[in-house]
């Protein structure tokens, strides 16, 4: 992306930061892999759920499609979007670390590599436990968010709690 968008074409600037255009390098590089895969799991689970009975009952009950897929639908279908999202949180701001350092961004990102090359054992533990906690933070809000989204989580053994 750096030799095609900022060599070649000169549309963006290889490094550093400054304005706008210094972001949308990195964010397409960090932001892309994850497009493709969030796209396919909401069609596929959109495309499930079309096919439940409660969609049909409410195409006969003259309920506009527009609704159907708003409310109905996609209030279903982007559970496992939220739950991917959850387990791919910690992985893409722990995966900043390369994109700064493509970039030549001044961070965290950096300062870890910088700290890999010294031999700095407690700067590098510190970052291990920084994302631990974040992958189990970022588990845990998806969770709570999950609760808030489909009231059927929230049950234990088939009562309210």
């Amino acid at each position: 992306m750096i030799f095609f968008f900022s060599v070649k074409l000169d549309l963006f600037p290889v490094e550093g930061i400054g304005t706008w255009k210094h972001l949308v390098l990195p964010s397409v590089t960090l932001a892309l892999p994850l497009i493709a895969l969030y796209t396919r799991l909401l069609r596929a689970s959109v495309l499930e759920n079309l096919q439940e009975p409660y969609v049909l009952f409410a195409r006969t009950r003259g309920i506009h499609e527009k609704i159907i897929m708003g409310k109905h639908v996609l209030r279903i279908a982007i559970s496992p979007m939220i739950t991917g999202l959850g387990m791919n949180l910690g992985k893409l701001l722990t995966g900043t670390i390369i994109v700064e350092a493509v970039f030549s961004w001044p961070g965290f990102g950096r300062y870890f590599i910088e700290a890999i090359f010294n031999r700095d054992v407690p700067v590098i533990q510190c970052y291990v436990l920084l994302a631990a906690g974040l992958f189990i933070i970022s588990n845990l809000i998806v969770d709570l968010i999950q609760m808030c989204i489909d009231p059927r989580i929230s049950r234990k053994g088939g009562e309210r709690q």
